[in-house]
């Protein structure tokens, strides 16, 4: 076993004890596990009734607590009457665990009409909770994306990250700088270019969000999960993020019908739509470059063998990833 897998398996054990503390015993581990690039969700079971055991084994190296703010998150929205999220059980915010209501249903692979129509009514329902009692003790969210400047920032810091691999160099130097310089400069023709979006614009977003983080119940129902980087944003971030995600990818028309009705909703926000389109180029890059997120420096030992390894598989396999930008960068 190497030292990773054990260092895994420690989280495993540990995630348990804390479960079992907090259900207060018989609790039993099932098999299927569904397994993110930051966090883990296993099946516990007491008593005959599931729940979802999350835990994020990263926490004590990362600037944020994901783990309290996911809890305070589906705290937030089920108090506000949202249900279509995880109902919160249990947290040993010490362990970094949560234990959650166990979600069943389908991937949402294709979305249909019906699939984005009950998105939009989710996030205008969060959107409404951001002036509700107990809105403005959440911090920003992940990544806030408050001015093009603020974008623009996190797109040269991604491009500084990777470590040095000749396919990547020739696509960023090739593909990627010449939009990123075009973009630049159209970025600061705008007015949002160095001011932060006025405070009574901002929303409560799920930041992450798309329907790779939602499940289709037997009713048609889509339930949504996954909260760890909730918090204030422009809400144009939140209608890229889903525009843009590369899990959960929509067609040109359902995109435009998605970012109408997100506009509608914000019937006090004249220059939602302004944003977005001036906005979009650098969103666009910056999720190029989360695509290439496994060939960052800090990252390769999770991509594994053989991409850790110095051979041939290793080359052949960042070649697959910057070619998976280069289709990206070209939607």
């Amino acid at each position: 076993m190497s030292m990773t897998e054990m260092a895994k398996a420690d989280d495993v054990a540990n995630a348990l004890a804390a479960a079992q503390s907090l259900l207060g015993g018989g609790v039993k581990m099932e098999p299927y596990h569904r397994q993110g690039a930051n966090s883990r969700v296993l099946p516990i079971c007491k008593d005959d009734v599931r729940f979802a055991l999350k835990l994020f084994p990263d926490w004590r190296l990362s600037r944020e607590d994901r783990c309290a703010r996911e809890w305070d998150a589906l705290c937030f929205l089920r108090e506000g009457g949202i249900t279509d999220v995880p109902a919160p059980i249990a947290v040993d915010p010490e362990a970094a665990v949560l234990i959650l209501e166990w979600l069943d249903g389908d991937p949402v692979v294709n979305p249909s009409e019906a699939d984005i129509a009950q998105a939009c009514t989710f996030l205008e329902n969060v959107f409404a909770l951001s002036s509700s009692e107990g809105a403005e003790g959440f911090p920003q969210a992940s990544e806030a994306c408050l001015s093009g400047r603020a974008i623009e920032s996190q797109v040269v810091h991604r491009r500084k990250s990777f470590a040095p691999n000749e396919a990547l160099e020739i696509f960023l130097r090739d593909d990627f700088d010449p939009i990123m310089a075009v973009a630049g400069v159209r970025l600061r023709e705008g007015s949002q270019w160095a001011s932060d979006l006025p405070r009574h614009l901002r929303r409560l977003i799920v930041a992450d969000f798309g329907f790779h983080n939602a499940l289709r119940t037997s009713d048609g129902r889509l339930r949504f999960f996954d909260f760890d980087y909730f918090g204030w944003d422009d809400p144009v971030k939140q209608v890229a993020d889903v525009i843009f995600h590369p899990m959960s990818p929509l067609s040109e028309a359902q995109a435009q019908a998605f970012a109408a009705r997100m506009g509608a909703a914000l019937v006090k926000d004249d220059t939602f739509s302004a944003r977005l389109e001036h906005f979009a180029p650098l969103f666009l890059l910056r999720w190029s470059l989360i695509v290439l997120n496994p060939l960052r420096g800090d990252r390769i030992d999770e991509a594994g063998p053989p991409y850790t390894a110095l051979s041939e598989d290793r080359i052949t396999k960042a070649k697959q990833y910057v070619a998976r930008a280069q289709k990206y960068l070209n939607l």
